[in-house]
């Protein structure tokens, strides 16, 4: 937005307490994979059983290019569009009308000036549980038949 040179921008998230575990438990979005960990979450699978909470918190320098290349930098990655919308459908479950965060996903590519094809990867939210991913899925083809076709084709690793 042209407010600043260079800004700290982060957030954390500590939500693990016996209050979220049971209420989530009582969704039934948790996996249930105890026995397997490792395997615990599995987005977008047909084998997926829901998700697995967890803590972490994130910490940026967000800085304009030529203020960085100012001071013999060079920068890592590129914030080249933003789009936000809400539809104040429910604390936990998407709502199944994708209208809105179809068009922030569309905003994002029209402030970026690219199209949908120019899109190498998608960060998906993917919680790993069923009406989740549908409704995420759902988001990502009516958006562009080109980023899921893209997306379909990474090859998984073993």
């Amino acid at each position: 937005m042209g407010w600043v040179d260079v800004c700290i921008a982060g957030a954390a998230d500590v939500g693990i307490t016996p209050y979220s575990l049971a209420a989530f438990g009582n969704l039934r979005a948790l996996s249930r994979r105890n026995d397997a960990p490792q395997h615990a979450l599995r987005p977008f699978d047909r084998d997926r059983d829901g998700m697995v909470l967890g803590e972490g918190g994130s910490l940026f320098i967000l800085e304009r290019a030529e203020h960085a290349r100012g001071r013999s930098q060079s920068p890592y990655a590129e914030l080249a569009g933003v789009g936000m919308t809400s539809d104040a459908y429910h604390l936990v479950t998407p709502s199944p009308d994708p209208t809105q965060a179809i068009a922030a996903l569309r905003q994002g590519l029209a402030a970026a000036e690219v199209n949908p094809e120019d899109v190498d990867y998608v960060n998906a939210h993917a919680t790993g549980t069923p009406v989740g991913d549908a409704i995420e899925a759902k988001i990502l083809q009516r958006c562009s038949e080109c980023i899921v076709r893209r997306f379909r084709s990474v090859p998984r690793k073993a």
